[in-house]
């Protein structure tokens, strides 16, 4: 079966991959090419990012075998990339994408940029069952957004009891009114409390007339080891940073968040990671963009 050609790349289009993404060595080939009148696929910024991740390991595996970097990818071996991963599951620390799987379909879109088409139907095929076969746990990954379940009413009560009995700043009027904003805004992004934290008294010291007794009874997730006298005096939100903000002709401060929204995966929810920042009583929205040109 012959391999399947690529849509040629507009050339009235801005060419993503001539932006300091790829190595140049990558860039300065593919300027060759397009000279000679063809032009790679126009990988958006997002996809030359997971390609730049590839291309590091790649060059590094072909300088251990000393091969010329694209001679040995357009080879079309299949021998040759699943000794490649197999490097890279033997030498890499930590994977820089989600899978191997990912990294396969990385390597495969790399391909296309020296060879203008897909690798051999039948190359695919094998690399498919490869992965099946060495990395199993790797089938079982995701490729959906997960929905993210917001907060209910057994975590609502749980967390709220905590700050009640265990804070010794709860008590005051604008705690409670800090805790009521964020557990609001719970509902909508589903967050939950980095760590609970105990409170700063010792447990032998004996509490003063008129405060709270300390449960025996309650167990910090935190290490042992750690000093309590070094802990914040609040809870830590992952997905919320709420903060106050001084008014300078006003005697009134005002209260501000900003909101991250996240999925299961920990990865901020939209393309361009957007943020909202929230602020005043009447719930005034404002979108922060970040990785903005």
């Amino acid at each position: 079966m012959a391999p399947s050609l690529l849509p040629p790349a507009n050339p009235n289009e801005y060419q993503y991959w001539t932006d300091p993404i790829l190595c140049e060595e990558t860039r300065r080939r593919l300027e060759h090419f397009r000279n000679l009148g063809w032009l790679p696929p126009n990988f958006k910024p997002k996809t030359l990012e997971g390609l730049a991740v590839v291309e590091r390991y790649w060059r590094k595996y072909c300088i251990h075998v000393k091969e010329d970097y694209v001679k040995y990818l357009l080879s079309e071996d299949q021998a040759v990339y699943m000794n490649f991963l197999d490097w890279m599951h033997r030498t890499s620390r930590e994977k820089a994408l989600q899978s191997y799987d990912e990294y396969w379909r990385r390597l495969c879109q790399y391909f296309s940029l020296f060879a203008r088409r897909r690798p051999n139907d039948n190359i695919r095929e094998q690399m498919r069952r490869f992965l099946n076969q060495v990395f199993p746990a790797e089938r079982k990954i995701p490729r959906r957004t997960k929905n993210k379940d917001t907060l209910d009413v057994e975590v609502f009560c749980v967390t709220y009891r905590h700050h009640w009995v265990y804070s010794g700043h709860f008590r005051h009027g604008s705690m409670v009114i800090q805790f009521a904003t964020v557990q609001l805004w719970s509902a909508i992004t589903g967050t939950r409390p980095g760590v609970l934290l105990p409170q700063k008294a010792s447990p032998s010291h004996q509490p003063s007339p008129g405060k709270r007794n300390w449960d025996q009874a309650f167990q910090s997730d935190l290490p042992r080891y750690l000093s309590m006298d070094d802990l914040p005096g609040s809870v830590c939100y992952r997905d919320i940073e709420l903060f106050y903000l001084k008014g300078p002709d006003s005697k009134r401060d005002v209260l501000c968040a900003i909101i991250e929204f996240r999925n299961l995966k920990g990865r901020p929810e939209g393309a361009d990671g957007t943020k909202f920042f929230m602020h005043g009583v009447r719930g005034i929205w404002r979108v922060l963009r970040h990785n903005a040109k």
